[in-house]
């Protein structure tokens, strides 16, 4: 497998790494289901106060 640091990281590949690398505490091993893939948030991260 090439060095997932390395080159384009599309759906395939980042499902295939989740798969192989990824422990998902709630949920069952093996996986019963595909993981839900985020392409994109609205939800700006709020600034942390000094």
């Amino acid at each position: 497998m090439p060095d997932p640091l390395t080159g384009p990281l599309d759906t395939d590949r980042l499902l295939a790494l989740d798969r192989q690398h990824v422990w998902h505490p709630y949920g069952p091993m093996p996986g019963r289901q595909e993981p839900l893939v985020v392409e994109l948030s609205l939800i700006q991260p709020t600034a942390r106060a000094s």
